[in-house]
């Protein structure tokens, strides 16, 4: 009996330090040379540097629908490679960049031209929608 419980509060411990030296990490989005992680100090030169569209995708570690919506977003990115740059902002390491798009809930994606925002949606999208929000924006602009 004492072995077990041993046992079970060195599994808790190690459970624990892990999570404290923060091996344990989400994955980033970066199978694309159009997925740039961005955060408050660097948005400004990568909205600039991105050409006339950017697709600013607000996430947080932990969300179900951002994972979700990270393999659309990998997809969009790809199939939009000359024309579209992808920005990956993580609200727990950017908050301002959050307050600043007025940002209240996760996933959000927000579409823009030359800087400016021309579209937004909230929530999982399947890729299909996504391409097509995507295009349909572009289109009207």
């Amino acid at each position: 009996m004492k072995k077990e419980i041993l046992i079970m509060v060195v599994i808790v411990s190690a459970f624990a330090l892990i999570q404290t030296l923060n091996f344990v990490s989400t994955p980033q989005i970066s199978s694309s040379p159009h997925l740039v992680q961005t955060d408050d100090m660097n948005f400004v030169p990568n909205v600039t540097n991105a050409g006339d569209w950017a697709l600013v995708s607000f996430w947080m570690p932990g969300c179900p629908a951002c994972e979700k919506l990270k393999p659309a977003i990998n997809q969009i990115a790809l199939e939009n490679l000359k024309s579209l740059r992808i920005l990956s902002v993580n609200l727990n390491e950017s908050p301002g960049l959050g307050g600043q798009f007025g940002v209240s809930a996760t996933p959000t994606l927000v579409l823009l031209y030359r800087g400016r925002e021309v579209a937004r949606k909230l929530g999982y999208i399947p890729v299909e929608v996504l391409q097509d929000w995507v295009t349909t924006a572009k289109e009207s602009t």
